[in-house]
């Protein structure tokens, strides 16, 4: 019995979280972790670090974030979450 292997819609509950409790060092560890599983071309994580970064009150992360995605993606989809 391995380990819990997380997937896109783990991180997705885990960034939510993140921003909601204003905790951007369990968020920047989740990104890493984004990155060594793959997962950083996925839309919709994309739009979740954005949000967790401007909500952990990062914005020249959350900025970087999002001139990342909209090279590798072409585009970037923003979609408004809660407040």
């Amino acid at each position: 019995m391995g380990g819990f292997i997380p997937d896109v819609v783990t991180y997705l509950s885990s960034l939510r979280a993140c921003s909601k409790m204003g905790n951007l060092d369990e968020g920047q560890e989740l990104h890493s972790e984004i990155a060594k599983d793959g997962y950083e071309r996925d839309l919709f994580l994309g739009n979740a670090l954005i949000d967790m970064y401007a909500k952990c009150t990062s914005f020249m992360l959350s900025r970087l974030v999002f001139r990342i995605y909209k090279v590798k993606m072409g585009y970037l989809c923003m979609c408004h979450s809660e407040v």
